[in-house]
């Protein structure tokens, strides 16, 4: 049996369903092997405000945060970096609810407990049980699936495992600024985090990178021992895959498309993929509306020179750490004298104010 559509969408993530509500003129079936939006969650949500605005979801933004400090492996300060707000996080799954209910009012259909497998180029989705989708497109939505990433010449994409847990805390802490713990201690193929919730009175902390679980244990405990934060009870608890890169060559495969994490499209530094998701998504359905693929084309040929810039800068950080932290306390000090700026979705803006002219253009 074979179901015609306009457009199918297979996954109900952040890209499949922010892809779905910028179609106006086209009718979409949003294919999801859950049993709602956003679950599993397995990702922490912190983006810029730019980020947040281009998700237009304001009742998802939770917390906001002036500042990232930058902790090494001893938990010391190496810098920290400042914005009004830097950083927002958006809440997952309320996201994904919220978007969810955005795109059935558009009258797109969202199919729940539908589980898709072979992806075609033809326009065709083989569902399990038998049944074949068809569109004029199908848009692949799926997050971390490095079959599918290799259809869109994704073939070294790097996956790493992570491990996060929502803690409540004994004693309230500031919620001003998030935290990141670099070190080879700590993490040596990614990094750690601890993230204020409710006020300083919850936190979020994760590790990424292999053994993830173990590491997280040995970091929470130090925390407490260094009396950084003091946890009372663990919440909840949640794994994922981390997405670095390189991204895909390309967004297009016949009349299959790609957005998120199936393009390897993640912020290396954060494993974050949200950035390119709200980039990408209006283009996208630009393309599948009206067939209009230039703007698409152009949109990703800038976001991977943006993504491959943060992937090659990552793995620079991590094979020469010494080197980096002095690089990232100069350009904390450049944008904290007003001299440059750093955007927190745009990590390749460290290397702008690593650069010596800044300075003496500015005060010439």
């Amino acid at each position: 049996m074979v179901d015609r559509r306009q457009v199918v969408i297979v996954g109900a993530g952040p890209a499949g369903l922010l892809t779905a509500l910028n179609l106006r003129e086209a009718e979409a079936l949003v294919v999801e092997a859950s049993s709602r939006p956003g679950w599993p969650p397995h990702c922490t949500g912190l983006v810029s405000p730019a980020t947040a605005r281009r998700f237009n979801i304001p009742e998802a933004v939770t917390e906001a945060y002036n500042e990232a400090v930058f902790l090494d492996d001893r938990l010391q300060e190496i810098c920290r970096i400042s914005g009004s707000p830097l950083a927002v996080r958006l809440s997952r799954p309320l996201l994904e609810e919220l978007l969810a209910q955005r795109v059935e009012s558009l009258g797109h259909r969202i199919a729940y407990r539908t589980r898709a497998g072979a992806l075609h180029a033809d326009g065709c989705v083989q569902l399990h049980g038998g049944r074949r989708v068809c569109g004029e497109w199908v848009v692949a939505a799926l997050g971390a699936n490095p079959r599918a990433a290799a259809v869109f010449g994704a073939r070294n994409c790097r996956y790493l495992p992570g491990f996060e847990v929502r803690v409540r805390l004994t004693a309230r802490v500031s919620d001003d600024a998030f935290y990141t713990i670099h070190g080879w201690r700590v993490a040596p193929q990614f990094f750690a985090w601890v993230v204020p919730l409710r006020g300083g009175r919850e936190a979020l902390i994760g590790v990424g990178g292999d053994y993830a679980v173990e590491r997280l244990a040995a970091l929470m405990q130090r925390l407490d021992r260094m009396g950084v934060v003091h946890v009372s009870s663990i919440v909840s608890h949640r794994g994922g895959r981390i997405v670095e890169g390189p991204p895909a060559q390309h967004p297009l495969a016949g009349k299959l498309a790609g957005i998120g994490d199936v393009l390897c499209a993640s912020k290396p530094f954060t494993g974050g993929g949200l950035y390119a998701i709200s980039i990408l998504a209006k283009p996208l359905a630009a393309l599948l509306e009206k067939g209009e693929k230039r703007l698409l084309l152009e949109t990703w040929a800038r976001l991977r020179r943006e993504l491959e810039a943060q992937y090659l800068l990552t793995r620079a950080a991590r094979l020469l750490q010494p080197l980096w932290r002095r690089a990232l306390k100069v350009a904390c000090s450049a944008a904290a004298s007003g001299r440059c700026s750093i955007d927190y979705d745009a990590h390749s803006s460290l290397v702008e104010c690593l650069a010596p002219w800044r300075g003496a253009g500015r005060h010439g």
